[in-house]
């Protein structure tokens, strides 16, 4: 009977342990922790890219456009071709902050949930 109840224990240290470990390597959802200074966890415990001016500034032509709108980054090329106000209106703000001044001026808010499905976001911009 005796090795029975020190199994049981046995078995009961080597769980709790376990769990121990696990909630110690666990990070908190709601704590916004830097990793690598290039991503960081979100609200809801996904990671998130952080993109600096140095990576959004090698996106900077028509053919491969990343912008800034709202302190994210998204990738536009694949709508350049089709913006009814030319490709150049786009593409002189590839690769750099100029995106939103200029969209914002142009559109207002009036186009964000079209721009929103026309895109890809990339992560979010390093302020």
């Amino acid at each position: 009977m005796k090795k029975i109840y020190l199994g049981i224990s046995l078995v009961i240290l080597v769980a709790l342990v376990f769990s121990i470990v696990i909630l110690l390597n666990k990070p908190s959802p709601d704590i916004n922790l830097t990793q690598n200074n290039s991503t960081t966890i979100d609200s809801s415990g996904s990671p998130v890219q952080i993109l600096p001016l140095t990576d959004l500034a090698k996106h900077n032509t028509k053919e491969d456009c990343w912008v800034v709108y709202k302190n994210k980054v998204y990738d536009v090329t694949s709508w350049i071709p089709n913006h009814p106000g030319g490709e150049s209106a786009i593409a002189r703000t590839c690769g750099t902050t100029d995106f939103e001044g200029a969209f914002e001026r142009k559109h207002g808010t009036s186009k964000a949930s079209m721009f929103m499905k026309v895109t890809t976001y990339k992560g979010d911009f390093a302020i």
